[in-house]
């Protein structure tokens, strides 16, 4: 669909119209509208100096994908249901907009009292920038002010409000602020020269406000409303890999309202057991291992065919296309998610015991990242019959401790998962099948300058103090074994001890290495 993602752009006025008759709706999984007081008014002065702020991403939607997405009004209006434009990325921007030049009666988010926003006409036509853009509160005397234009006029200031009035009131309260300063400049009172200025001021003034309004142009990217919602899910997470992230969580956990699932009570309930590992993307994770399992990928876009009775497009081994479901309702979801749960609890105890893997703490797990595709391994090796897995086992860990020594999931990983699942199942599976990364490793190995090149903190670093614990080491001035309550804890007398026995592997043959892998 060639015309899938149409860039344009609005005008502020225009913008403001949309936003009055509420024609933007904010997707569940977006996270609150959480900007301070004073990030608004930094907006606000973007604006009004014609500083670009920044392209929205919108999906003109339809009944169907306001629904599915769990739709909501912008925060604070109150107003009818217009719904046209999904807002998937820009949602803390229009808010603010909506905020500001609607003036909903509704407090700023965590605070007990409604803000309003100005400009200081004065300062501004001074060109005093950093003082010209104010907010403040309701409080009796500003509600008094912004109730009498004429206290407004005198004191410069310029309801941010008015823009958003729409008909005359911009024209009005320029033509009132011009005529109260001309009046005082022709009358025996006060500062006439001053008055005159301020009088010319406020004529320039208007010009300046009126074109912002009319002019100043908001781009922005709208996805066609037949774009299916795994292309907009996979183009969501890309775009929101850069700034605050938000995941595929939140996409899933939106998309599985309607379906009668609440996977946020379901991922608090869960979170206890995994708590070994201190990551925000564990809930992620337990979906990557679902995933992994059901149809051996885990991308973004993947994701989304976990959704009870989704149909996934497939291509056979003769090339024919055809749908697939691969979870057909909301109780084999729930099935499928706590056998993930389970899998990566036992992984991770696994991991970190002392006669196993070695991780004994968390600090000193080479990889967090290698949770989804290591537990999903594990899950699989519980179908094999029972002659199967001892050699099954010995298979995965030399995958695994091959992988902490090649940086393999270094970077991003979602690939690598998805092709290290089915090399090691087809290894287990058939023992001349051995993945090309067994190879890599022997060859790459050689090359490790580990007392050059191993810092603190690295997979390779951990890797070894994960080794040293299997091997049993002990303490080189005490002789004693590590304290494995104490080793990741930030005392100094196992880094001593680290820092003295973390050598040794440099001294090691390939063969006697790779036997420690094994």
């Amino acid at each position: 669909m060639r015309d899938a993602q149409k860039p344009d752009h609005v005008s502020l006025n225009t913008l403001i119209g949309r936003l009055r008759e509420g024609r933007y709706v904010i997707p569940d999984f977006q996270r609150e509208f959480e900007w301070q007081p004073w990030d608004i008014r930094e907006l606000m002065r973007s604006i009004f100096l014609d500083y670009y702020i920044g392209s929205l991403l919108l999906w003109k939607g339809n009944r169907r994908n306001f629904e599915t997405l769990a739709c909501e009004p912008i925060y604070g209006y109150d107003g009818d249901e217009n719904s046209e434009y999904i807002v998937l990325d820009g949602q803390q921007r229009l808010t603010a907009m909506y905020y500001v030049f609607l003036s909903p009666d509704t407090e700023l988010p965590n605070r007990k009292s409604r803000a309003f926003y100005y400009i200081q006409v004065d300062r501004f036509m001074d060109e005093d920038y950093d003082e010209a853009f104010h907010y403040d509160w309701y409080t009796q005397y500003w509600t008094s002010v912004l109730n009498d234009s004429k206290a407004q006029f005198e004191n410069h200031v310029f309801p941010l409000a008015v823009v958003g009035a729409g008909g005359f009131e911009l024209f009005e309260w320029i033509q009132g602020y011009e005529n109260y300063w001309r009046r005082i400049s022709e009358s025996s009172d006060g500062d006439q020269a001053k008055a005159q200025r301020y009088a010319e001021n406020a004529k320039d003034f208007g010009i300046y406000i009126k074109d912002i309004a009319e002019e100043y142009q908001i781009s922005y990217v709208e996805l066609d409303k037949d774009l299916a919602v795994d292309k907009v899910c996979d183009i969501f997470t890309q775009i929101n890999s850069r700034g605050i992230r938000l995941d595929a969580f939140d996409l899933i956990n939106a998309l599985l309202k309607p379906k009668g699932l609440q996977l946020k009570y379901m991922w608090r309930e869960a979170a206890p057991q995994l708590d070994f590992v201190e990551t925000r993307r564990m809930n992620v994770y337990i979906l990557q291992v679902m995933s992994i399992l059901r149809q051996a990928y885990c991308s973004p876009k993947d994701l989304y065919f976990l959704l009870p009775g989704e149909e996934k497009p497939v291509r056979a081994s003769d090339g024919t296309r055809y749908k697939k479901v691969l979870i057909s309702n909301a109780s084999e979801f729930k099935a499928l998610w706590d056998k993930a749960v389970e899998a990566l609890e036992d992984a991770i105890k696994l991991l970190q015991h002392p006669q196993e893997f070695g991780a004994i703490s968390s600090d000193y797990l080479p990889y967090v990242s290698i949770l989804p595709v290591f537990a999903a391994l594990q899950a699989h090796v519980k179908t094999i019959s029972h002659h199967q897995r001892l050699n099954a086992q010995r298979k995965i860990r030399h995958w695994y401790w091959a992988s902490v020594f090649t940086n393999r999931y270094s970077g991003s990983v979602e690939s690598t998962a998805a092709r290290d699942f089915l090399d090691v199942k087809a290894w287990i599976e058939d023992s001349d099948d051995e993945p090309d990364l067994l190879l890599e490793f022997q060859n790459r190995f050689r090359d490790l300058k580990l007392r050059e090149e191993t810092r603190r903190g690295t997979s390779i670093y951990n890797g070894i103090v994960n080794l040293l614990i299997l091997q049993g080491a002990r303490d080189w001035m005490t002789g004693n074994m590590y304290l494995l309550n104490k080793l990741g804890s930030g005392g100094r007398s196992p880094d001593r001890a680290t820092a003295g026995t973390v050598r040794r592997p440099a001294r090691a043959s390939l063969p006697r290495f790779i036997e420690m892998i094994r």
